[in-house]
This record gives C-alpha cells, structure tokens and sequence, in this order.
C-alpha cells in the first residue's frame, strides 16, 4: 500500500493492495513533501479496537519505517515525485491478525523531534 500526503500531512492519494490476515508480507510506503532525514512514525487502530502506538522510525529508537530513494519504488500512479521521499514498513503478524478494517495514521518530525505533520 502506498499512501501520498501532502505538507499538512493528509493523504491526498493511495495506491492499494491487499492485505491477507495474519500476513507479514504486506508492505507499507508513505510518500511525502519532506526531507528524507525526517521520521515517520506509523499507528494503528486494529479491527478489534486495540490501538497500537506509533513507532518511532530512523532514530535508534524503533524500526516501524525506514527511509528509501523514491527511485527505488516502481509507482504505477502517473506522475513522478522527485520533490517526495518516501518511508516504509512491514505489517507484521500481529498488526493483519483480525479480520477487518485497519486504521493507519501517520507522523512526521524533523530532526529535533518537532511534529511536521501527521495524517
């Protein structure tokens, strides 16, 4: 699944692919106006209820997402995003476990840990 957010944080576009409950194989790419230095922190609501805090990403202190080339995506949405970077994770096993709908909001800060934007 790729998610697009613009500078406010809101996703403007998503590309979607689907998730097979109680995989770890689904992959997670948030493509936005942002330096690729900054962190993206990813939460999750779970069909059940449970919330699943955001992870911190890029700074030592978790590995929800990790920053990568926009080059390096194959995007099939039409238009090039040389001015994005992008950001992605994998759903594990516990987060595709119940049958449902997930709930994803997103974080980002810059490098002194001041929010960007979020989703």
């Amino acid at each position: 699944m790729i998610f697009i957010l613009n500078r406010e944080g809101t996703v403007i576009e998503t590309v979607t692919s689907p998730v097979y409950q109680g995989s770890n194989a689904n992959d997670v790419v948030v493509l936005a106006p942002f330096d690729p230095i900054d962190t993206v922190t990813v939460g999750f609501t779970l069909p059940n209820g449970l919330i699943v805090q955001p992870k911190l990403t890029d700074s030592g202190k978790g590995t929800a997402m990790t920053s990568l080339p926009v080059k390096d995506l194959s995007l099939k949405v039409g238009e090039t995003y040389e001015d994005m970077s992008a950001w992605y994770c994998k759903l594990d096993r516990d987060i595709t476990r119940y049958s449902g709908t997930l709930t994803m909001q997103f974080f980002l800060y810059d490098a002194a840990g001041d929010i960007l934007a979020s989703s």
